[in-house]
């Protein structure tokens, strides 16, 4: 047999080594990364994963303090991420240092235990109307709202 020349360059297989699997890695809802990003990495849980670029983004809509939802309306597309403490997500699109965006998965993932972790709990993708899916994020973050207000009034219980 011939001797391989590129053999001392060859990384060795993994010996009963599980490289990737579920939780074995923590979960990240986003990365931000310091230089300026053309693309953003879009992951769904059950969908195809999509990279989209900053240059075609128009807005974000976000429902403020409460770190709930942040739209993305870009020139052919809404995107709609859903879940807890996403203030930062949105600050690091709005920088263009957002590198990814990805929905939790509890097949892949344990659930972050810092209750102040982002966690991406959905995200919604709209094609075909852009205009309707912005509407109904705009008339579902005024709905919260308003809900929001009736429980600190003591008008209705969460939930």
């Amino acid at each position: 047999m011939p001797h391989d020349v590129l053999e001392q360059y060859r990384g060795k297989p993994a010996q009963n080594r599980i490289l990737t699997g579920p939780m074995r890695v923590p979960y990240e809802a986003f990365r931000r990364n310091e230089a300026r990003q053309y693309r953003l990495k879009v992951r769904p849980r059950l969908r195809a994963w999509e990279r989209v670029p900053y240059s075609y983004l128009l807005r974000i809509v976000e429902d403020g303090v409460y770190g709930t939802q942040v739209g993305l309306i870009y020139s052919f597309a809404v995107i709609i991420l859903q879940g807890r403490n996403l203030q930062p997500i949105a600050d690091a699109i709005d920088m263009e240092r957002c590198e990814l965006v990805q929905q939790f998965d509890a097949d892949r993932w344990a659930r972050p235990e810092d209750e102040k972790a982002p966690i991406i709990e959905r995200i919604d993708f709209h094609v075909q109307s852009k205009v309707e899916a912005s509407d109904a994020l705009l008339a579902e973050i005024a709905a919260a709202e308003q809900r929001r207000g009736e429980v600190l009034a003591g008008l209705t219980t969460p939930g």
